[in-house]
């Protein structure tokens, strides 16, 4: 009887290599595509489409990050973490302004301001009332007012004197440092144009709301508006502090632009990058919110701190500066 064979030997797989391979090239695809945006956000001053990407820099250059770190782990070639990089290297040159330590002067005395979109569709307008109450800052101005308090021409919020033009309203707290002078709507531009009195001297305060830049219409009514505000600030030698929802971050080329050339101070630089929009969803928020909410000053006055608060069912986060006379 013959001996029994030995059983066949197990032939060698090879391990399966198609899913890093793919892995590889996502990342490279994404690296690509994230250089792209990044690139494209420049040319805000020429497509109307590029406001759109312009605002996500921060993202961007986040997303680069991730794809770098994502190279180095899957041991991707140097082209790969080359683009990776470029990415996070284009935007970090455009947002380190806003990144930098705080190194400007504090003024003596201040106020606190408060600059809210409080959105017409808010769903409690009471709230919104209770939040600006409970802030307590000596000057609120408010934009696009829910529709109940807009059709009302009346805000009643304890402690403060208001009024009301349209879809802004103005508060000034009663007993406190800053007194309401006058208020109104100087048209051209559709914005609330306010004179308080601090410390013996003048401000005049402006508070916009821009339009979307999601056309062509919407960017043209954006410079437009530009142009109008910086004649209203030509119109007088006053300190001036312009507010409001104007649906712009700091850096995006239009509004960096009106701000070198009026000479205003952005009081987001040096303070890091935080959001203001989209307000009443935390979570989405921290990884698309962006900064469409400003506070830009005039040369004579200083800002000591800013900070951004709760939305208080509002789409929009309030900004919140305390503000003063810069020093000689």
């Amino acid at each position: 009887m013959p001996d029994d064979l030995p059983p066949l030997p197990e032939p060698d797989r090879p391990p399966f290599r198609l899913l890093p391979w793919l892995a590889k090239w996502l990342v490279l695809l994404l690296s690509c595509a994230t250089v792209a945006a990044s690139v494209f956000a420049f040319c805000d001053q020429h497509h109307w489409s590029a406001r759109m990407v312009t605002p996500f820099r921060p993202q961007l250059m986040l997303l680069g990050l991730g794809l770098a770190a994502a190279a180095w782990w899957l041991r991707s070639g140097w082209p790969t973490r080359f683009v990776a990089l470029a990415a996070v290297a284009v935007n970090l040159w455009v947002i380190w302004p806003w990144l930098t330590p705080h190194s400007g002067a504090r003024p003596d005395a201040t106020f606190t301001l408060l600059s809210w979109n409080t959105w017409r569709d808010h769903p409690d307008p009471l709230a919104a009332i209770a939040a600006v109450r409970d802030s307590g800052v000596d000057v609120a101005l408010l934009c696009e007012l829910p529709d109940e308090l807009r059709e009302q021409q009346r805000l009643d919020i304890p402690g403060y004197q208001t009024r009301v033009h349209d879809e802004y309203a103005v508060a000034v707290r009663n007993g406190g440092p800053v007194e309401l002078l006058t208020s109104g709507l100087p048209r051209p531009p559709n914005c609330l144009a306010a004179v308080v009195r601090f410390q013996q001297q003048e401000i005049r305060l402006l508070c916009s709301h821009d339009t979307r830049p999601t056309s062509s219409f919407g960017c043209h009514c954006q410079d437009y508006r530009t142009q109008v505000v910086k004649q209203w600030l030509e119109a007088s030698p006053l300190p001036a502090v312009l507010v409001g929802d104007c649906n712009q971050t700091p850096w995006c080329p239009r509004l960096s632009e009106f701000v070198a050339q009026t000479g205003l101070r952005d009081t987001s630089l040096q303070r890091g990058l935080t959001y203001t929009y989209p307000g009443d969803v935390p979570i989405v928020g921290r990884l698309i919110g962006i900064p469409i909410d400003q506070c830009l000053l005039t040369t004579d006055l200083a800002c000591e701190s800013t900070w951004v608060g709760d939305a208080a069912g509002s789409n929009h986060r309030p900004l919140r500066a305390t503000i003063g006379f810069a020093p000689p």
